[in-house]
């Protein structure tokens, strides 16, 4: 959990437009279903501590926007990813939180209640979101672009979101073995290579595109890949 001083406004918001699809159904229930012992899952595998160190590295290659005002976590699930932005850079003002899962959701806001930001947290699938122009300064995303027939047209929709100068920070499961184990295991996720994730980001117009080492458990640098992508200012 995230401390500060300063208590966060969250703000659920629930649309009506969440995909209806069968597939996405199927997969939000499977989420709904395993919230109340993500947080204990993501601890054994040292996934906290894996993002915290994700985003010190960032910071110390200058990849962050110089100004991290507002931020969207994509695939938010119990708040673990934006809780490590936030140790890591705190003064953001604003945190929009996506996810499929309510029951996530619910779990998100209970973690990030003290984060020190205005939080907004919006029940949203991400195959169906329609990007506003130039809104984040900075999008992050892990292990929820996967789980999409073509994560390539997300990656347009944020690269519409981000301001100029703006960053996405970006997990996938890799080609791997330990990828075969997740596509066994959650049957919609399709690991993937480093080449490929660059090219998605370089296509939908990143000027910068940087491979991250992932540190602080052999499973998440073997079976995980990070990407950060810089929109041109």
């Amino acid at each position: 959990m995230v401390t500060s001083t300063q208590t966060a406004e969250v703000v659920r918001i629930i649309p009506s437009f969440v995909s209806n699809s069968h597939s996405h159904r199927r997969l939000a229930t499977r989420y709904d279903a395993a919230a109340s012992t993500w947080d204990d899952t993501l601890r054994k595998l040292r996934m906290p501590q894996v993002y915290k160190h994700l985003f010190e590295d960032i910071a110390q290659r200058n990849l962050l926007p110089g100004h991290v005002q507002h931020v969207l976590d994509i695939g938010i699930g119990t708040g673990a990813l934006s809780g490590a932005l936030l140790d890591v850079r705190p003064g953001v003002r604003e945190l929009t939180g996506f996810d499929i899962s309510t029951c996530m959701l619910e779990e998100a806001h209970h973690n990030l209640a003290n984060a020190g930001a205005r939080v907004r947290m919006q029940q949203q699938d991400v195959s169906q979101w329609q990007a506003p122009h130039e809104v984040y300064d900075m999008v992050i995303s892990a292990h929820t672009l996967e789980h999409l027939n073509d994560p390539a047209i997300a990656i347009d929709q944020i690269f519409r979101s981000l301001r100029p100068g703006g960053t996405f920070v970006l997990m996938m499961t890799r080609q791997s073995l330990w990828g075969r184990y997740i596509r066994y295991q959650w049957n919609d996720v399709s690991p993937t290579c480093p080449h490929t994730v660059s090219t998605w980001l370089e296509q939908a117009g990143f000027g910068s595109v940087t491979q991250m080492r992932l540190r602080g458990n052999f499973i998440s640098g073997a079976g995980s890949l990070a990407m950060v992508g810089c929109k041109p200012g």
